[in-house]
């Protein structure tokens, strides 16, 4: 037993100069880098004032109404005005009118919007109200209140938006519910019945 002692010591000091493996800190001179996040604050009012400033420079030329058309129209709206409540639709006049094939029947809250192409030339503003409802789907409109223009009456109908002919700083969002160009309303052709 006394031979395997020394075996055995020299079997631990030998198994000291075994390689092991580096547990110390490597590449010393690395920087500490934080974990960095962004937060991006959405600025509604700015996407917003955006929107309107990118739209206002795709406005189209509006009609010039001569003053026989602005006569023509006022007479027109004057029969045009809601008469009674809610309920006394089918008395209204122009209760019912033509655009593109599609049968409009009047509104009497109109609480929708649209965004228009070109500034109306009575309400003399592009943002107006829809005043018919051409489908039951609620998916098309008329907006503003018609004119007579060029010997023909006109009104706006909702159409599809297209953001790619918009020029608009970033951010850029919109609130419009709707966006409008004009069309000629085909029946009756003349609705003062001159």
């Amino acid at each position: 037993m006394k031979r395997l002692i020394p075996l055995f010591l020299i079997f631990i000091f030998c198994s000291n100069d075994v390689a092991a493996p580096e547990t110390g800190i490597q590449n010393l001179n690395k920087e500490f880098e934080p974990a960095t996040t962004t937060t991006t604050i959405f600025d509604q009012y700015l996407s917003w004032d955006n929107f309107l400033i990118a739209w206002e420079k795709t406005l189209k030329e509006g009609p010039i109404l001569s003053s026989e058309e602005i006569a023509d129209t006022e007479e027109l709206l004057e029969l045009w005005e809601w008469d009674g409540d809610k309920s006394n639709t089918q008395n209204q006049y122009l209760y019912e009118i033509t655009v593109n094939g599609f049968l409009c029947t009047r509104i009497y809250n109109s609480m929708g919007w649209a965004l228009l192409d070109e500034v109306h030339p009575v309400e003399k503003n592009y943002d107006v109200h829809h005043t018919y409802k051409c489908d039951d789907t609620g998916d098309m409109y008329l907006f503003g209140s018609p004119f007579n223009y060029e010997n023909s009456w006109w009104i706006y109908q909702n159409v599809k938006f297209d953001w790619e002919t918009l020029d608009c700083d970033n951010p850029c969002a919109t609130r419009a519910q709707n966006y409008a160009s004009r069309f000629k309303i085909e029946l009756p052709l003349d609705l003062l019945n001159n």
